[in-house]
């Protein structure tokens, strides 16, 4: 699947996610990411998203005792990462900062990663939504700090911003407020970044 994915061969990629369903395949978090990519690639946003959906349904065949102690697929960071990225490449920044907000309340998700936080900042900032990605950044300072990984945000992201705020005419007002905030999580902040 994720060979026919990449060389963008539709009707292999069809032909085995037919073939998935009709065995009965349980899709893991590797094919989810799979199947949104490849969803995204043909520029079909809502079948993307059909695929998040149905991998956050709960089991069919639960028994009462299992549905009691069932809290819900455990969906992982890569999953939101590659829900944000076809978002963002299929240019609908406002759908990628509603998922980044419901992703949060997800069942059995530990939460957005640095690369999710990465992507949604650049591409907020490279769509015009400026002061979203400035308050994305913002949270990524509390969040990732408190994260059991510590994976910072990439650099070209947080460049990204900036040269978006400067662009906005908005750098003055909330770059250095928000490069202290940043370098105290850790990241890195050049200092050419906050001249006008």
């Amino acid at each position: 699947l994720d060979g026919s994915a990449r060389h963008s061969n539709w009707d292999l990629a069809d032909t085995l996610l037919e073939e998935m369903a009709k065995q009965g395949v349980e899709r893991s978090n590797f094919t989810v990411s799979i199947i949104i990519k490849m969803w995204s690639k043909r520029g079909n946003l809502d079948k993307a998203f059909e695929t998040i959906y149905e991998a956050l349904k709960a089991p069919q065949a639960l028994t009462e005792n299992s549905a009691k102690r069932y809290a819900g697929p455990n969906i992982d960071a890569q999953v939101g990462s590659c829900i944000v990225g076809a978002c963002i490449h299929n240019r609908d920044p406002m759908r990628a900062l509603q998922v980044f907000q419901d992703m949060k309340t997800w069942p059995s998700f530990d939460g957005p990663d640095a690369n999710t936080y990465g992507a949604m900042i650049c591409g907020m900032a490279k769509h015009g939504h400026v002061l979203e990605a400035v308050e994305i950044a913002e949270e990524a300072c509390v969040t990732l700090r408190s994260a059991y990984d510590r994976k910072m945000i990439n650099s070209s992201a947080l460049m990204q911003l900036f040269r978006a705020l400067r662009a906005s005419g908005a750098l003055q007002e909330h770059g250095p407020r928000l490069s202290a905030k940043l370098r105290g999580a850790g990241m890195v902040v050049e200092d050419h970044w906050l001249r006008a």
